[in-house]
């Protein structure tokens, strides 16, 4: 009797153990939910077809949500998504409307989403403390996609995936996943995302690692709230954005001739003429504000080196002339109204000039020098009135200040893009300072070599940050407004770009230096 009743017991305790096993526990339950804030549920139309998957939210400001996606999911070919919607874990049924917003990596298979609605997120409190670390994952820990196969929202399988492995950019998992989990995320054992899910077609499933994703939305400019961390929490106080680009056209392409370019720095958009002037190591060219050529700025002595341009309001261009391989021939060289042949130059002395701006009827010529660190200011007949700064990182100092815009519109400031400071410092004409903004770094706000500033009809300021390959826009007192851009070839992309100039109508044109093109850009309200 003693030993069946002991096999009774041992059964009881098997049955109990087996049933706990397949019960996933309350706690689980309640970190599955948690985290099911953050992903989000994407259905339009893209091409010929539907299109189904999930996002990520991954930061918010005062009036709008955004949301981190596969780019497969909203782009395909020459298609982009169109009556995108999503889906909130938190308002079941109620599908908001969506925008698809310019920047994507095609490398990264990386979009992102924004919804436009200061009440969505009402009283909910969203777990941005809710990432895992990628760098801690190894090989055979539990990872499982939630996402939306097959319409079926939130879903995440009941068994976990292990990992198989690792890379600088992904996270590969055993087994594939259902489509529909494209854009979804890839969470730990312990419930925490880790990853964006990006393919699972192959026989290992593929994740964007999150610390890439969070890395490259923060040089695109957007507000990042997710984080590492045990807990939950809400959103830091972040910046609204306000304005947004949208790539209206470029042309240009590597060589010599008409509308080829030998690395193109300097660029002047006109007030009112209808031209564009594009500056390379061949001289100057000119062309229509869509790109068609209407020939060169000649001296003379024919065709100039013109690195650097730039036009008053009346019309007239000028050009920074110099070779910055032996240091001979440095000159302004001015031409006639509406012409493109000279009609007078005056020597730079004793300097390495970078970029030239004029007030608005050339009555006063700024120019930067990154030899002496500093603005050297002269007449409208080339004699010098004035300088400004000595080499230093105090307010006032510059090191290898390049870009420089008068402020033309509202208040006659002239804005200095201080390149080895990673700032813009604002001045009077008479070099008087006024303030400053900015701070070496990739997030928004911050520069990495920002290389040349603009100035539009509104006032806003136009920073080229250089090494971030972006657009930085700012209010004439360093708020930020809006930012565009990032590294690679395609439209709204940039490699080592170098000049910035702003035409009457508010379009943004940019020399694209590493892809020999200039692309330009139409300013909105942001979505």
């Amino acid at each position: 009797m003693r030993y069946g009743r002991r096999i009774s017991s041992i059964c009881i305790i098997v049955v109990l153990a087996m049933a706990a096993v397949a019960q996933p526990s309350l706690a689980a339950a309640q970190d599955r939910e948690t985290v099911s804030r953050l992903i989000v549920m994407i259905r339009g139309t893209l091409g010929d077809g539907d299109t189904t998957g999930a996002g990520i939210i991954v930061g918010r400001t005062a009036d709008r949500i955004y949301i981190a996606t596969a780019n497969h999911l909203v782009r395909r070919r020459m298609h982009e998504a169109e009556a995108l919607e999503v889906l909130f874990r938190w308002r079941p049924g109620e599908w908001a409307e969506a925008r698809l917003l310019s920047n994507a990596d095609s490398d990264l298979d990386l979009a992102v989403l924004s919804v436009a609605d200061p009440d969505m997120l009402g009283d909910v409190q969203l777990p941005w403390e809710a990432l895992a670390d990628p760098g801690e994952l190894a090989a055979g820990m539990e990872a499982r996609p939630i996402g939306n196969p097959s319409g079926q929202h939130w879903f995440a399988p009941v068994g976990p995936h292990l990992v198989h492995s690792t890379t600088s950019d992904t996270i590969l998992t055993e087994g594939q996943y259902v489509p529909g989990h494209s854009g979804g995320a890839l969470v730990t054992g312990d419930w925490r995302i880790v990853g964006l899910v990006r393919d699972g077609s192959a026989l290992l499933g593929q994740a964007i690692r999150m610390d890439r994703v969070t890395e490259r939305l923060a040089v695109w400019g957007y507000p990042i709230a997710l984080s590492i961390g045990p807990g939950g929490g809400t959103a830091p106080d972040l910046p609204s954005l306000r304005l947004s680009a949208t790539p209206l056209g470029q042309w240009g392409s590597e060589g010599e001739g008409p509308g080829r370019f030998v690395e193109p720095w300097g660029i002047a958009a006109s007030f009112s003429l209808g031209r564009v002037y594009v500056a390379d190591r061949n001289g100057v060219q000119v062309f229509s504000m869509t790109g068609a050529y209407h020939g060169e700025l000649v001296t003379d002595q024919g065709a100039i080196v013109g690195n650097f341009v730039t036009e008053n309001s009346n019309g007239a261009p000028y050009a920074l002339n110099f070779n910055s391989w032996n240091g001979q021939d440095q000159r302004v060289e001015f031409f006639e109204y509406g012409g493109q042949r000279s009609v007078g130059s005056f020597p730079i002395a004793d300097a390495s000039p970078r970029s030239i701006d004029t007030d608005i009827y050339g009555e006063d010529i700024f120019v930067t020098d990154i030899r002496h660190n500093r603005v050297l200011r002269y007449s409208g007949t080339g004699q010098l009135v004035g300088t400004w700064g000595q080499s230093g990182t105090a307010l006032g100092q510059f090191r290898d200040p390049w870009g420089i815009a008068v402020d033309r519109y509202q208040n006659r400031r002239v804005y200095v893009a201080d390149t080895g400071n990673n700032r813009i410092q604002v001045f009077t004409r008479d070099g008087v300072f006024v303030t400053s903004w900015g701070s070496p770094g990739s997030g928004v706000g911050q520069f990495d070599q920002p290389i040349d500033v603009a100035v539009d009809p509104e006032g806003r300021i136009y920073v080229l940050d250089k090494d971030n390959a972006r657009v930085q826009v700012f209010s004439s007192d360093g708020e930020i407004l809006g930012v565009f851009g990032s590294l690679g070839s395609g439209p709204g992309e940039f490699l080592d770009p170098y000049g910035i100039s702003v035409d009457g109508r508010g379009v943004v044109y940019v020399t694209d230096t590493g892809n020999s093109r200039v692309q330009y850009f139409g300013i909105s309200a942001a979505p």
